[in-house]
């Protein structure tokens, strides 16, 4: 072989050489991992949804598993089993990602916790639903161990709407006149026209309220307006459905009712000789909707109204008054 043929041999081997050597510290450098973010800014629920799920995407199959960790924040509160709360997360502040997946869910569980919850702001004539809103604000914040890191959109926040309904019973006994009304709502949980007392509201002036929570299943309720003292012989009363969630009768916003008591109608129903507080509005739920919202029954003297077996127990009542609404 001549010198000419060896110069050219030479290089061209050391060439191949360095390709199998720059080959083969390639073959055992770590593939990319993949950037993780949340499929969405934000969403919006009602308190009664149950159960929500939180989108995280990656932008390439995960190697091998990750735990991604994540911090909590927002107006709403973590569920404590002494303290209460409005929502927990089962897996905590992370959740652990498999190999081969584009996608995570972060699950909420919300918590009915049977509280009216607004602003201070809140009027209810004119209810904002910036008012109505309380937040939980999820930020990604690192993978432990691997190549994958979060990037790009790095924060959730789910807006829970209040989605309760509040109904006020409101009176006026005219100039002069005095009167105190007290009410209770009542449930008809087997649809038998048996009702059993579920909350009241008493001792307020001027007016009363209870709340039904939007996530309550029970299919039929009732409503008592007790003329409990007063010298009024021309008691106007109203009752009034504000329903954040849904419609009452197909409606959507206040929706009113009206009464008027005589003297006949007095029931000092804690009195030993009070009579059991009759049933003079009947309704249904269906999931966040009132139908079938019957006007205002007044009992004669002769009570000639329709009678519901009730399960009325006065010493229980007694204690009861506004329910996690404050009167003004």
């Amino acid at each position: 072989m001549n010198c000419t043929l060896k110069s050219r041999l030479i290089p061209c081997l050391l060439m191949l050489v360095g390709l199998i050597v720059v080959s083969s510290c390639n073959d055992d450098d770590e593939k990319p991992g993949s950037n993780i973010s949340f499929a969405l800014a934000e969403q919006t629920v009602n308190e009664s949804a149950g159960t929500v799920d939180v989108t995280v995407v990656l932008d390439r199959p995960l190697d091998e598993p990750i735990d991604l960790f994540y911090k909590l924040s927002g107006t709403a509160d973590v569920y404590d089993p002494f303290e209460g709360g409005d929502y927990f997360i089962p897996t905590g502040n992370y959740i652990s990602i498999g190999p081969g997946t584009t996608q995570a869910k972060i699950t909420i569980k919300l918590v009915e916790d049977y509280d009216f919850e607004v602003s201070d702001d809140f009027d209810f004539e004119n209810p904002v639903e910036e008012d109505m809103i309380e937040t939980i604000v999820i930020t990604l914040v690192s993978v432990i161990e691997g190549t994958s890191k979060v990037t790009g959109q790095t924060e959730f926040t789910l807006k829970i709407k209040e989605d309760d309904t509040v109904i006020f019973l409101l009176w006026d006994p005219g100039t002069g006149k005095t009167a105190n009304m007290d009410m209770f709502l009542w449930i008809d949980d087997d649809n038998d026209e048996i009702f059993d007392l579920y909350d009241g509201s008493i001792g307020n002036n001027a007016q009363e309220a209870v709340l039904i929570p939007g996530g309550l299943n029970i299919p039929k309720f009732g409503l008592s307006a007790v003329y409990k003292t007063g010298d009024s012989d021309n008691l106007q009363f109203q009752t009034l459905f504000f329903n954040f969630g849904g419609t009452v009768n197909g409606t959507s916003g206040p929706v009113a009712f009206d009464g008027t008591y005589t003297l006949a109608n007095l029931n000092d129903w804690e009195s030993e000789t009070g009579q059991l507080p009759k049933i003079i509005q009947t309704f249904d739920k269906n999931n966040l909707n009132y139908t079938n919202v019957s006007q205002i029954h007044i009992p004669d003297a002769g009570s000639r109204m329709k009678t519901y077996l009730r399960n009325f127990d006065r010493s229980a009542i007694k204690g009861l008054g506004k329910r996690a609404i404050e009167l003004k």
